[in-house]
């Protein structure tokens, strides 16, 4: 089994970390706290706080939205912006705190440390050389410096270990998958090796009772080796029906579970005794279209809220994914096709409507009575 060992933290601009590193961002304000301090504020020097602030804002965006490998072409920026800010106002000094996050979270400590050390000296630097009553406001954006720096490492190693258990766990399914295979292949040959002994031993019964003309006792046994034909293969489709069945519940569950941690939010209002209602047939295909929806959205959706539906409407049944990202043009692709598909096969209707994200509805008749074919 092989594992990965170069991880990467999800980016601070998505999923889970992408309310947070906004949120935050009203931290930034402390950057005009010393124009309050200072003795006489020109116009000119309120211009030149907000065209730096406003540069600070905008780099930091593109770099929680940067790619690893992409990131020092957005940071090293964001630094040489921060340094610039900071000498014509010791509020800028504030802004070097994240900054320092967002190296202690996607840098090595090989790397980040470095950075940081990089800022410190800088800050140093700014105290001896600024002689305004504020120069105290240096001492704490240092202390603020050390503070995010250690939080940044701390969210990386919590994220990576995450990571890993996931992959971890990942390897272990398919390992149970593995066995499971090897489990139904030993059941089907004890299943069909000892029928098909016995009727075997019934044909050589029943062929040595031909030669010797006892048509009678020929035709007993003849009878029962179509029972036991019968039995067998009922045997053999009620054990491929129990294999076939995927467990809608656990779906929903796994699909819960991916969700939250690509960031989404999920409502289910699924009650447990329609699932107890599905035949084999149609439980397994409702929990693979809703894989499939689910997929769909993790892929494609912007949004951070899905609700997962299905209800009884007179004679069928309804089951209802629904987000709420933003969705410009539609063009069915590949997964879409092959859920209208898998309706098909279940002879019912698939309706998709694109209204503040993306609403799909599978409308399933259960009159017929749907039953797994073998």
């Amino acid at each position: 089994m092989t594992m990965t060992t170069n991880f990467h933290p999800p980016l601070l601009g998505k999923g889970v970390k992408k309310k947070w590193s906004y949120s935050s961002l009203i931290f930034s304000l402390f950057y005009f706290v010393p124009l309050f301090f200072m003795p006489k504020v020109e116009v000119n020097d309120i211009i030149l706080a907000l065209v730096f602030y406003s540069g600070f804002i905008v780099g930091y965006l593109i770099c929680i939205h940067l790619s690893f490998n992409k990131l020092k072409y957005g940071l090293v920026p964001l630094f040489c912006l921060i340094c610039i800010a900071s000498w014509f106002n010791l509020g800028g000094a504030f802004l070097f705190a994240f900054a320092s996050f967002i190296s202690g979270y996607y840098y090595k400590p090989s790397i980040a440390i470095p950075i940081n050390l990089a800022i410190l000296a800088w800050l140093v630097m700014l105290y001896f050389s600024n002689l305004q009553t504020q120069v105290y406001f240096v001492g704490v954006a240092a202390i603020n410096v050390l503070v995010m720096f250690g939080f940044g490492f701390m969210e990386r190693n919590e994220t990576i270990h995450r990571q890993k258990d996931a992959q971890t766990q990942e390897a272990m399914a398919r390992l149970s998958t593995v066995a499971e295979r090897e489990r139904i292949g030993r059941d089907l040959h004890d299943l069909a090796g000892h029928a098909l002994s016995g009727i075997s031993l019934k044909a050589q019964v029943a062929n040595k009772m031909l030669e010797k003309q006892r048509y009678d006792d020929v035709k007993a046994e003849l009878k029962d080796l179509v029972q036991l034909s019968q039995s067998l293969l009922s045997e053999i489709r009620q054990a491929v029906s129990d294999m076939k069945r995927l467990s809608l519940e656990n779906e929903i569950d796994k699909a819960v579970q991916l969700l939250k941690e690509k960031g989404f939010s999920t409502t289910v209002d699924i009650a447990s005794e329609i699932i107890s209602q599905l035949t084999p047939y149609e439980e397994t295909n409702l929990a693979l279209f809703l894989k499939e929806a689910v997929t769909n959205i993790l892929r494609h959706s912007d949004g951070d809220q899905v609700w997962v539906q299905l209800n009884r409407e007179n004679q069928g049944l309804r089951l209802g994914i629904k987000d709420n990202g933003k969705l410009d043009d539609f063009i069915a692709g590949n997964g879409i096709k092959g859920m209208q598909e898998r309706a098909q096969l279940l002879g019912g209707e698939l309706s998709i409507e694109v209204n503040n994200g993306m609403y799909l509805c599978l409308q399933l008749d259960t009159k017929n009575n749907l039953e797994v074919k073998a």
